[in-house]
């Protein structure tokens, strides 16, 4: 919904005509609800962050908002923005309290540095070195993206002496390891080939030589049931569950092999992964062999995830299972993640509550309280009232 509203502003308001509207509503951007700033970060790309204007300013102390999703929000988008790379915004993101800001920013950033080198490529460099292993793990996957050669191996060579996934992920990265020709009968094999197959689900990697699985396209010609709009993140979120579907089916042969895969997705640290995990577990799982109490037990392990998204996503999910042979399961493990819900106080967690309801309506469950409203995202002229 807000990426949706996002983009209507975007369309509205790159007409000239209505250039007054949109600062009148910009005037008051610290008074609205967070959704509507999220909202509004979509509807303002494209504007030119070096220079001064109330489209700048807007996004300048949206960078700064309390709400960490909304700062997460223009980290994400900071590449769509015109210049963005030559203002303090950058650096404001780049010292946010939150891992998961920072972690987005460096996407953001590899992007950024082909047509800025000079501003981008400091920033990477402090960056590789932040002192969250979330940060340091998305820079080891995506700096194989960045287009300057000697930067790229340099700071891929200081973090494949990290340890852990850190390390796995750069020296991957730098093609130090392959699955290929490794055995998944030998355990010291098969953690290989599992880590790989994770490394290639966090890259959106479509096209791997000699890859054990080939048939990703064909789940993603078939997930193109939902629909993605203009957003290039659910574009990934959605490449991810297409070969998580593929690399589970690849290991259907092995199930404790695909029980493992899970589990090593389950725990990554990007959410994005995890995402693309529960919408597999709801829906594209049918071709592997997982049994109801696996994969219910992946959607537990899930709705207790750290991260409201993908709370969300599995309250929303449990949905599907109405009417099918899991239905009662599914039913108690939402009433579990309702439970579990009331002792959180998240800034964004009335949407996890939202989509507990609107499941308990569907798996037909009266006893759940029903959700605190979620308000919509009315943008009203100066003056009138406003959502707190």
């Amino acid at each position: 919904m807000r990426r949706a509203s996002g983009y209507s502003l975007l369309r509205v308001w790159n007409q000239p005509e209505t250039l007054a509207q949109r600062r009148r509503y910009l005037s008051r951007v610290e008074e609205m609800s967070w959704r509507s700033r999220h909202a509004l970060c979509i509807g303002l790309l494209g504007c030119d962050l070096s220079e001064p204007s109330p489209e700048s300013d807007a996004v300048l102390v949206m960078s700064r908002d309390a709400n960490p999703q909304v700062r997460w929000c223009i980290a994400n988008y900071l590449s769509r923005y015109r210049n963005g790379s030559r203002t303090g915004i950058c650096l404001t993101l780049a010292a946010d309290p939150s891992p998961w800001v920072r972690a987005r920013l460096v996407t953001s950033l590899v992007g950024m540095a082909k047509d800025d080198p000079q501003s981008v490529l400091p920033l990477l460099e402090r960056l590789a070195s932040d002192s969250s292993s979330t940060v340091r793990l998305k820079m080891a996957r995506d700096l194989s993206g960045l287009s300057h050669a000697p930067v790229r191996d340099a700071l891929l060579g200081r973090l494949a002496e990290d340890v852990g996934e850190v390390g796995f992920a750069a020296r991957y990265s730098l093609g130090l390891i392959s699955d290929v020709h490794t055995s998944l009968s030998l355990p010291s094999g098969r953690e290989v080939v599992l880590k790989v197959f994770r490394e290639r689900v966090a890259r959106r990697d479509l096209d791997v030589e000699n890859a054990r699985f080939s048939t990703v396209q064909t789940f993603v010609s078939e997930r193109m049931d939902m629909p993605l709009g203009e957003d290039p993140y659910m574009h990934l979120v959605d490449t991810m569950c297409s070969l998580t579907a593929a690399a589970m089916t690849a290991l259907r042969e092995t199930p404790s092999a695909v029980e493992e895969l899970m589990e090593l997705l389950g725990q990554d640290a990007d959410e994005a992964i995890r995402w693309a995990l529960v919408l597999f577990l709801i829906r594209y799982s049918h071709p592997v062999p997982l049994s109801p109490t696996v994969r219910l037990g992946g959607l537990e392990r899930l709705s207790r995830d750290p991260h409201w998204w993908i709370r969300r996503e599995v309250a929303n999910g449990l949905a599907e299972f109405q009417g099918g042979p899991q239905a009662a399961q599914a039913a108690q493990l939402l009433g579990r993640l309702h439970s579990s819900e009331t002792r959180r106080a998240e800034p964004c967690g009335d949407e996890v509550f939202y989509f507990t309801g609107r499941s308990a309506g569907i798996l037909r469950l009266p006893a759940l309280l029903p959700p605190p409203p979620v308000h919509h995202l009315v943008l009203k002229e100066p003056g009138e009232p406003h959502e707190p």
